[in-house]
C-alpha cells in the first residue's frame, strides 16, 4: 500500500511538473496568439491527460531505475561477500597446512626420541640414573610439555586433550626400540601413542 501511495505521489510530481513548466506555458501562449483566441478546455483536458499519462511512465521509469540499481548494488555485495569468504577461506587453509606441518614436526621429534641410541648401553642395559637417560627422560618430559602447549595454543583445548588421552590409544606403528629398563620401555610406549594421537588430530583437519 505505501508503495502504491508513492507511486502516486511521484505521477503526480512528475505530471505538476510538466503541466506547470516554463516550455508548456510558453507553447500555449504561442499557439493562443496564433489562433487569435484562447484554448477550449476539451484541448485543456487533453493535454492534461497526456501529460498524465507522460508522468505515469516517467514514475514507472524511477522506480524501474531505482530497482534495477538495487538490484545491482546486491549483486556487488553479493560478489564481494563471495571475493571475502573465499579469500578467508584460502587463508584458512593455508593456516591448517603450516599447522599440519608443524604437527608432523613434532611426530617426527617423538619418533627421534623413541630411536635414539644411549653411549653408555652396556649390554642393552642403561641405569634408570645414568645421566644420560636422565637427559632422556627430560627431553622426553619436554617434548610432551612443548607439544602440548603448541596445540593449546594453536588448535584449542579439545585438541589438547585428545593429544593428552592415551589411555585408549592404540598404537598402529610400533618402532623396532628394544627398551634399555623399563623406565625406557614406558618412555617408549607413551611417545608412541601420543605420536598417534598427532596422526589422529590430522586426520580430523580440513585442508580443503
Amino acid at each position: 500500500m505505501d508503495s502504491l501511495v508513492l507511486f502516486l505521489w511521484s505521477v503526480i510530481d512528475h505530471w505538476g511538473s510538466l503541466m506547470t513548466g516554463g516550455i508548456i506555458i510558453a507553447i500555449i501562449v504561442v499557439i493562443e496568439h496564433y489562433l487569435g483566441k484562447s484554448l477550449t478546455w476539451g484541448i485543456f483536458l487533453a493535454v492534461a491527460l497526456l501529460f498524465f499519462t507522460y508522468a505515469s511512465y516517467l514514475a514507472w521509469d524511477d522506480e524501474h531505475t531505482k530497482l534495477r540499481n538495487t538490484e545491482q548494488q546486491l549483486a556487488t555485495e553479493r560478489e564481494q561477500l563471495t571475493t571475502v569468504r573465499d579469500q578467508n577461506a584460502k587463508k584458512s587453509g593455508e593456516v591448517k597446512r603450516v599447522q599440519v606441518a608443524q604437527l608432523q614436526r613434532f611426530a617426527f621429534l617423538a619418533t627421534s626420541l623413541i630411536r635414539r641410541r644411549f653411549a653408555d648401553d652396556k649390554n642393552g642395559i642403561v641405569m634408570p640414573t645414568d645421566p644420560e637417560f636422565q637427559k632422556y627422560e627430560a627431553d622426553a618430559h619436554k617434548w610432551i610439555n612443548d607439544t602440548a602447549t603448541w596445540i593449546l595454543e594453536n588448535l584449542g583445548e579439545k585438541s589438547q586433550q585428545r593429544f593428552l588421552n592415551i589411555t585408549d590409544t592404540d598404537v598402529i606403528d610400533h618402532d623396532q626400540t628394544d627398551p634399555v629398563n623399563q623406565d625406557h620401555f614406558n618412555i617408549v610406549w607413551n611417545l608412541q601413542r601420543y605420536r598417534q594421537n598427532i596422526q589422529m588430530i590430522i586426520n580430523t583437519m580440513d585442508l580443503k
